[in-house]
């Protein structure tokens, strides 16, 4: 048929894909009503500077990216 550009039973996106825009259109036009999805975790370690280092290189190891590493104390008040 005419417009038929997808098949029955076939993959249109990829696991693991950003949804935009074009992407949610591309659903909407198959009739997919419903999806299955998944927020990244959003993860907070705190490490007192005795063992920054070791965490920094721990980090790198694991390949892990988009990590803050910031000084940070207290400020009494007297």
């Amino acid at each position: 048929d005419i417009g038929d550009d997808i098949q029955i039973g076939e993959l249109v996106l990829q696991k693991n894909v950003r949804l935009g825009s074009a992407e949610l259109g591309l659903l909407a036009t198959i009739g997919l009503q419903i999806i299955h999805v998944y927020e990244k975790p959003h993860v907070v370690i705190l490490s007192t500077d005795s063992n920054k280092i070791m965490l920094m290189n721990a980090l790198k190891d694991l390949n892990i990216q988009h990590t803050i590493f910031f000084q940070s104390g207290i400020i009494y008040n007297k």
